[in-house]
């Protein structure tokens, strides 16, 4: 259990530094794989497209386990008596998923997308340490977007508008849960 909560208990910054190698053009991993399965390989952080993608896929990795963990503890407190009493009506594995599991999971399930909706919004620490906001500004997200309008140019009212929409943003999404 604690290798698969591993990821959500390393600082951010450590871990990317680590993907930061492992997506290194030349010497890292996942380009050495790819060049041992006779790919191309791939610029990982210096291509829009891509770095967007390489946030994507450290932020998911560092926090699925969370994700997990709350869903899991969801579907252990369901009712062992729903189960079988739909045992009894006959019903199959995937009628059970559908018509049992997934409706009473649904409000932590909404947590969850909730809290990584919210999380999303305040994601700074990883295109900090990773791209910067780069290439150009195609992985700058909202929060990098504050700090940098606010902390490098100074334009304290842009920065203090775009975080009261931010947070108008993040509430209005709450009312849909």
């Amino acid at each position: 259990m604690t290798v698969i909560i591993l990821p959500m208990m390393l600082s951010t910054m450590v871990s990317c530094a680590v993907w930061r190698c492992m997506f290194h053009y030349q010497i890292g991993i996942l380009n050495i794989l790819l060049k041992t399965m006779h790919l191309k390989p791939v610029l990982w952080l210096q291509t829009p497209h891509m770095a967007l993608i390489s946030i994507i896929i450290v932020d998911t990795w560092q926090w699925t386990p969370f994700c997990f963990l709350l869903i899991q503890a969801a579907v252990s407190s369901v009712d062992k008596t729903l189960y079988e009493a739909a045992s009894i009506d006959g019903a199959g594995y995937i009628q059970t998923v559908f018509h049992i599991t997934l409706p009473v999971i649904r409000p932590q399930f909404m947590l969850v997308v909730m809290l990584r909706v919210i999380d999303t919004f305040k994601l700074y620490d990883k295109v900090y340490a990773l791209t910067k906001g780069g290439p150009g500004n195609a992985t700058e997200t909202l929060s990098y977007f504050i700090y940098r309008q606010g902390f490098s140019y100074f334009n304290v009212g842009l920065a203090s508008t775009a975080s009261v929409i931010t947070v108008c943003i993040v509430f209005s999404s709450l009312s849909y849960t």
